[in-house]
């Protein structure tokens, strides 16, 4: 069983969900979490949208939030744990520009 820390805000059931279902692991999305938000201008891992992703530190813990189609990924720097929760597979990548509106 997964034990979480208080800095970081994940629940539990979605994320064993998760760990069965992806191919990718936690470490591997936040690895590609934090070169998508600066690489693609807040971009994010799992939906391709730019300008939608959070970068937050509580305490020890770093995680990346897609407010476009909710994927959320974390890094406990103090024991060394990652956590991911998939985003919304309905959501579709964001215009880049407004000429593509």
């Amino acid at each position: 069983m997964l034990v979480f820390p208080r800095d970081c805000r994940f629940v539990q059931s979605v994320v064993e969900a998760i760990m069965v279902r992806s191919e990718r692991t936690s470490s591997e999305w936040f690895e590609e979490a934090a070169r998508s938000y600066v690489e693609r201008h807040q971009g994010c891992a799992w939906c391709s949208g730019s300008y939608r992703v959070f970068q937050v530190r509580r305490g020890h813990c770093v995680e990346y939030y897609c407010n476009g189609c909710e994927f959320r990924v974390g890094h406990d720097e103090k024991t060394g744990r990652y956590f991911s929760v998939p985003g919304d597979e309905n959501v579709g990548k964001a215009p880049e520009t407004m000429f593509e509106i």
